[in-house]
């Protein structure tokens, strides 16, 4: 069975088909970055190219349980191979009293792969990180913050039935009105908001702001999950 995760409370348990090193190579990762868990333990099944595990496909799960599916690396990264993927969604729906929670910083590889495959799984949390509404290109090579807000509310608008997941965390400096707009639009089953927890000395906005949007949050959101909430470093 895989670990309880360290990034989300609600999660139970952690799971790893997939191992790569993730091509986004974010800063502030705790996984993947310089100083990150994989680089400090030699964890060699994410130092190269795409590998889908085999073994970890016949995992067992528990009904009721929530399930964070890639927690080390980013599976829908470009690199990863849409085979690979459709057999971990495949798997996916085997289990459908268990909830997966999906997270990417390239929430278009959703919109291709149910435009190009048919509809996903139902007992999917369909999640995205996005640190704000302002674009830092040089914290991660992802997609922009901006571009991965209007993806998902693509997503929103064209597929209402999937549940989206918001991940704010860590959370970057943003425009309180704007940030809080586009969210509502994109109606998020769930929000997580949080600061960042390895001293990375990020651009963070001040405590007040944030918890300005949390409020904001939670008019609309169902669940709005406070993680780590303090002042900013340089407050």
């Amino acid at each position: 069975m895989g670990k309880k995760s360290r990034m989300f409370e609600f999660v139970d348990q952690t799971w790893n088909p997939i191992g790569a090193r993730c091509p986004f190579q974010c800063v502030y990762c705790w996984a993947q970055s310089a100083n990150g868990l994989i680089n400090r333990y030699k964890l060699k099944k994410y130092f190269g190219k795409p590998v889908l595990y085999e073994k970890t496909l016949n995992q067992k799960f528990k009904d009721g349980e929530t399930v964070f599916v890639g927690d080390m690396t980013d599976i829908f990264a470009p690199n990863v191979p849409d085979t690979m993927i459709l057999r971990v969604l495949y798997t996916i729906k085997k289990w459908p009293e268990t909830t997966f929670l999906l997270l990417t910083k390239n929430p278009l590889r959703y919109k291709q792969i149910r435009s190009e495959y048919g509809d996903l799984p139902k007992n999917i949390l369909l999640g995205a990180t996005i640190e704000s509404n302002r674009n830092y290109p040089n914290i991660s090579r992802a997609p922009s913050q901006e571009e991965r807000l209007r993806v998902l509310a693509d997503l929103s608008f064209y597929y209402p039935d999937i549940r989206l997941f918001v991940s704010i965390e860590p959370i970057l400096d943003f425009d309180l009105d704007t940030f809080t707009e586009i969210l509502k639009h994109i109606a998020p089953y769930a929000v997580a908001v949080g600061y960042n927890n390895y001293g990375n000395k990020l651009p963070e906005p001040p405590l007040e702001k944030t918890e300005a949007l949390i409020k904001n949050l939670e008019y609309f959101t169902p669940f709005v999950y406070r993680k780590t909430i303090r002042r900013a470093w340089n407050e």
